[in-house]
């Protein structure tokens, strides 16, 4: 039985928008979800067909793409131009945006034309087969509006070909930050119990870096003896084992939530190793260090900890996550530290509550400059397939 909930092809007038999103990264790839459901929530219907990292996008699938889906626009997030796009768009009628483009994913600038003589001759045939990479300018008929993250970027696309107008500095894509949900009531409770003593919190700590934090509370209990030490471990199993050696191996007073144990005045450390609870944590605590950040890479992505409203401290190891890191230290979000005694020194220093005020501040400037870019984006997209939806399709063979 035929759908008669949605209005046909015939009653809407034409067939419905159809976009290819394309994701070139494994790290553009989150960002690319998001923009996705955005779309089919903000066009209604929406044909929509998404390609990443592992799928093939040479001319020949790129070519065997448009004879099938037919697109009318190609949204490329967070990477380079597929090879020979730009030609293959043209000629079908598609249009192509890019967005979150820095300057290392901006095409070679065009080679010049070979000059006259025999000179122009010898270049000519040295040319012959495949053009060279950057030997055919972007079109601005192909490659609608290109979103770089800055100033760089900007400029090597104009070297590109692309007229200015085409092209806009907003900054890098990303997807909205929500901090982990959290348990009013628990949380409550909990704020009582720790009362006006400063805390601070590893999160998603591997037992690699436990020796490294407990450094690092040792010394900044010099500088706050009521301080105290929230661990949420990487693994809530290793919660038991990681309490003792706290304890025997650093000589600290733990207490441990799985045991149903509070974290009473005299504890310095309290393991929180049960699941769910991130959130609740997050909120107590002002200061937070990344676990997995000096060792085998970040646990956590760091905005969804901004988006809690911390001052974050890390290592040199951000994982899968160098450039949300990065974005964050360039704005004086994060501090990177290598060694105990930096980690406890930053600790001391943001035991001060203006200091840790303004780090979150800068963090949730950070992060917002993101979700604006993303929403931009996304209202652009929309504008340009419902313009698109009159023009002749000349995708078709």
């Amino acid at each position: 039985m035929p759908d008669t909930s949605r209005p046909s092809e015939a009653e809407r007038g034409g067939p419905p928008p159809r976009l290819w999103l394309h994701a070139p990264t494994a790290e553009a790839e989150p960002a690319a979800a998001f923009i996705a459901r955005r779309l089919s929530d903000t066009i209604e219907p929406l044909e929509l067909v998404r390609t990443g990292p592992a799928d093939p996008v040479d001319p020949l699938a790129i070519s065997g793409l448009i004879l099938r889906h037919r697109p009318r626009l190609t949204l490329i997030v967070g990477g380079r131009l597929p090879p020979g796009i730009g030609q293959i768009a043209t000629q079908r009628g598609l249009r192509i945006v890019m967005a979150g483009a820095d300057a290392t994913m901006a095409p070679a600038p065009p080679r010049p034309a070979p000059e006259a003589g025999l000179r122009g001759w010898v270049a000519r045939l040295r040319g012959l087969g495949a053009p060279a990479p950057g030997s055919v300018p972007l079109s601005a008929e192909a490659v609608a509006h290109v979103l770089v993250t800055d100033a760089e970027a900007e400029a090597a696309f104009l070297a590109a070909g692309l007229p200015p107008e085409v092209v806009s500095i907003t900054g890098p894509l990303e997807e909205p930050s929500r901090a982990p949900r959290v348990n009013e009531t628990e949380r409550a409770v909990l704020a009582r119990a720790i009362g006006t003593r400063p805390a601070w919190l590893a999160i998603g700590l591997p037992e690699a870096e436990m020796d490294l934090v407990a450094a690092a509370h040792r010394l900044a209990l010099r500088a706050a003896h009521r301080l105290l030490l929230v661990v949420v471990p990487e693994d809530p199993a290793r919660g038991a084992a990681m309490a003792s050696h706290l304890a025997e191996v650093h000589g600290l007073a733990v207490a441990r939530r799985g045991a149903d144990q509070d974290p009473e005045p005299e504890a310095e450390v309290y393991v929180a190793d049960t699941e769910g609870e991130e959130g609740l944590w997050l909120r107590l605590a002002p200061t937070v260090w990344i676990g997995g950040s000096a060792s085998a890479g970040a646990a956590r992505h760091p905005f969804v900890v901004a988006a809690a409203g911390a001052a974050i401290l890390h290592g040199p190891a951000p994982g899968p996550h160098g450039s949300a890191f990065a974005r964050l230290q360039s704005g004086g979000a994060s501090r990177e530290v290598t060694d105990a005694q930096a980690l406890g020194a930053e600790i001391a220093e943001l035991l001060a509550p203006d200091a840790a005020a303004r780090m979150a501040r800068a963090a949730w400037e950070v992060c917002s400059a993101g979700t604006e870019t993303t929403e931009r984006l996304i209202a652009i997209v929309a504008r340009m397939l419902a313009a698109q939806s009159d023009a002749p399709d000349r995708g078709a063979p």
